[in-house]
């Protein structure tokens, strides 16, 4: 209903003959304002992917290798396994 009443007011200023230019540069308007939306869209969906594929930062450091071996070595500093000989859970 508004489009109707658009074309006809656009109809009785511009007059039949310069219409049909009018529209075709509304056309062309719409079809670079939709391009360069496009882009801008692609632009940040772009941007927005790279900070997704980035790492985390690491939240502490890692231990040393000395301590690692140390609590590796340790019998009293390893976890109990929850499953223990015979197949039984605890």
């Amino acid at each position: 209903m508004h489009f109707l009443v658009i074309t006809f007011v656009a109809l009785i200023v511009l007059g039949p003959e310069k219409l049909p230019h009018a529209l075709r540069q509304v056309g062309k308007t719409m079809g670079e304002v939709r391009r360069w939306s496009d882009t801008i869209s692609s632009e940040v969906r772009g941007a927005l992917a790279l900070d997704l594929d980035d790492p985390p930062p690491a939240a502490t450091p890692p231990a040393p290798a000395s301590a690692a071996a140390s609590i590796a070595g340790d019998p009293s500093r390893q976890r109990p396994s929850p499953l223990q000989e015979g197949g039984e859970w605890h």
